[in-house]
């Protein structure tokens, strides 16, 4: 049984490993389970490369619409973010719909529903759409679209290999751990996320497979990008006890204003996506438009 509660897979060879053994007399050939550890090695290489392109990508698209300058003025700093929204919009509507949700629920959702099938398109589409969004100065960051370009990857590479159905629902995790660890350069982190948002439960073997997933993305993510954390925090030392309730407090007011953030944005969320399909197209080009007026008041003011 596997930690879902279901039957496990039958142990059976691969059909292009079926009868293959290694050069050394009396070992066994390799059956669906090791050949499974190495194909996680494979996604994790792969989805390290494509966060590497992605990110190289998101740092172009950049330069390109904004320039190089660190607070982008008017009317770039204003418009381009608007125009790329505008150019968002309309790749989502005619040619890749399924870039509309986050990664993690996409992802959730391709494991419990469509037994890990993501379409290649989607992950091309959302390449290119936050390549052009996060490039053009959206507030978005490469770690979410990293989780679900990955699990694609997987996918389809796991129906490529005509993998069992069984094998390819556990791809995409394995796929968004790569992704999530090449962009945040901690495959830790990258595992605990995976097994608690996206799996939910889990098993030896699955484990094992997550964990080489991501770590073979990181490696991969710290040759061509280097060892340095996305996230960096300063060294700590506590000097006086009564700091504690100045974090006590911290985390009372934090948790409250990610409850109120979040009562607030799924009812919105709910009302843009019944709107009218012309208001949509315009949509992300007024966010766009807002995010680069507050950039624009933000950077003055720096």
């Amino acid at each position: 049984m596997t930690g879902d509660g279901s039957a496990a897979a039958p142990q059976r060879p691969l059909p292009w490993t079926k009868g293959w053994r290694p050069g050394w007399p009396g070992l066994p050939s390799l059956e669906e389970d090791q050949v499974f550890l190495l194909i996680a090695i494979l996604i994790g290489t792969f989805a390290g490369l494509a966060v590497v392109w992605f990110r190289v990508s998101i740092e172009w698209a950049r330069v390109l619409m904004l320039g190089s300058s660190l607070y982008p003025g008017w009317p770039a700093g204003v418009l381009v973010p608007a125009l790329s929204g505008l150019m968002v919009a309309l790749l989502t509507a005619t040619l890749f719909p399924g870039i509309r949700t986050s990664g993690v629920a996409y992802t959730k959702a391709a494991v419990y529903v469509f037994n890990g099938h993501i379409p290649f398109s989607t992950v091309i589409g959302k390449f290119l759409g936050c390549t052009i969004s996060i490039g053009g100065g959206h507030s978005l960051g490469p770690e979410d679209p990293s989780l679900q370009i990955g699990a694609g990857l997987a996918s389809s590479l796991g129906r490529w290999l005509k993998l069992s159905r069984q094998r390819v629902r556990l791809l995409a995790p394995l796929g968004a751990a790569a992704g999530l660890a090449a962009a945040f350069n901690s495959p830790i982190t990258a595992v605990l996320f995976v097994i608690e948002e996206v799996l939910g439960t889990w098993s030896g073997t699955v484990l094992g497979a997550v964990v080489l997933s991501a770590v073979s993305s990181a490696v991969v993510s710290q040759i061509f990008l280097g060892h340095d954390p996305l996230f960096r925090a300063p060294t700590y030392t506590l000097s006086d006890p009564m700091e504690l309730v100045a974090y006590a407090v911290l985390g009372v007011v934090g948790g409250t204003v990610g409850l109120v953030f979040t009562k607030t944005v799924l009812p919105l969320r709910a009302r843009l996506i019944a709107a009218p399909g012309w208001q949509r197209f315009l949509q992300p080009a007024a966010a766009g438009l807002l995010v680069g007026a507050i950039g624009l008041s933000g950077g003055s003011g720096a």
